[in-house]
C-alpha cells in the first residue's frame, strides 16, 4: 500500500509537469524550476516507494521480534498523514478556483486533480505505515537467547 501511496503521489506530480509543460508557448524561470523540482519528487517517490517495499518485505521474513519498531512506524504514518492534510488544502484551494472562477483555462482543473492524487497518494502511505505498526507491536519482545547462542565464558 505505501509503493501504491507514494507512486500515486508520483502520478500526482507528473500530471502536473504534463500541465505545465503543455501550457506554455514561453516558459518562465520559474516552470523551470517548478519541473526540475518535479523530476525530483517523482524520482523521489519512486525510490521511497521501492525502498518501503523492500523494507516491508524485510520485516515480513526478519528473524528478529520487531515490537520496537513500532513507535518508529507511527511516527513514519503521522508524517504521512501531515503530508496528507497539507496537500488537501492546496486541492481544496485549487478544486474552490476551478468552480469559482472558471476562466477557459485548464489549469486549476488539472492542479486539483493533481494535488488530489498527492493526498490520496500520503493518505494511502500514511495508512500503511499505520498498519504496519499495529502488526509489529502485536508481537512482543522475545528476551530469552536460544540455547545454541548463550556465550559461556
Amino acid at each position: 500500500m505505501v509503493m501504491l501511496g507514494l507512486l500515486t503521489v508520483a502520478g500526482g506530480w507528473i500530471g502536473y509537469l504534463a500541465l505545465v509543460s503543455g501550457e506554455r508557448s514561453y516558459w518562465q524561470g520559474q516552470d523551470h524550476a517548478n519541473i526540475i523540482f518535479g523530476i525530483g519528487s517523482v524520482l523521489g517517490y519512486a525510490v521511497f516507494a521501492v525502498a518501503s517495499w523492500s523494507w516491508f518485505k524485510w520485516m515480513e521474513s526478519a528473524p528478529v521480534q520487531l515490537a520496537g519498531i513500532a513507535r518508529v512506524l507511527r511516527l513514519f504514518a503521522i508524517g504521512f498523514l501531515f503530508l496528507a492534510v497539507g496537500l488537501a488544502a492546496i486541492g481544496y484551494f485549487w478544486a474552490d478556483q476551478a468552480i469559482t472562477q472558471p476562466y477557459g483555462s485548464r489549469i486549476p482543473i488539472v492542479a486539483a486533480v493533481t494535488y488530489g492524487l498527492e493526498f490520496l497518494g500520503f493518505l494511502l502511505a500514511a495508512v500503511a505505515f499505520w498498519d504496519a505498526s499495529a502488526e509489529a507491536s502485536v508481537v512482543g519482545p522475545d528476551l530469552s537467547a536460544p540455547e545454541g547462542e548463550l556465550v559461556t565464558s
